[in-house]
């Protein structure tokens, strides 16, 4: 079975070199939401492996979002980028259920290395 992954950031660059990225070096079925809102919808209908999250976005933020998602999924890995979080923040999305928090900027080979962590513990 193919794995799907959801990246999420309100940013259309970083939406598009994430999973562009993703797609060229890994075998991933990647999606993409613009926002909270969207992303838990897409969850809500599709069958995902993992979702990276940005904190700050409009309609629903990655906080709330992670926590519908965790209703609907509780054992969906999410990690968090964010390039403008406060320690605080990062916590609450800890806390809310995401694996890790990844600050921007990040290297690409690295958050795929995490992401092929979590996908493959999962089915470990």
């Amino acid at each position: 079975m193919m794995k799907k992954i959801l990246i999420v950031d309100d940013e259309y660059s970083v939406r598009e070199m994430v999973s562009n990225s993703i797609r060229n070096f890994t075998d991933y079925i990647v999606d993409v939401a613009p926002d909270g809102f969207a992303a838990v919808k897409k969850v809500m209908s599709e069958d995902f492996c993992l979702v990276v999250i940005d904190i700050s976005m409009p309609k629903m933020n990655g906080i709330d979002a992670i926590k519908a998602i965790k209703i609907i999924k509780k054992d969906l890995p999410i990690i968090i980028i964010t390039g403008y979080a406060s320690e605080k923040e990062k916590e609450k999305g800890l806390e809310a259920g995401a694996v890790e928090v990844v600050t921007k900027p990040f290297s690409i080979k690295k958050l795929i290395e995490k992401i092929n962590s979590y996908i493959e513990g999962k089915e470990s």
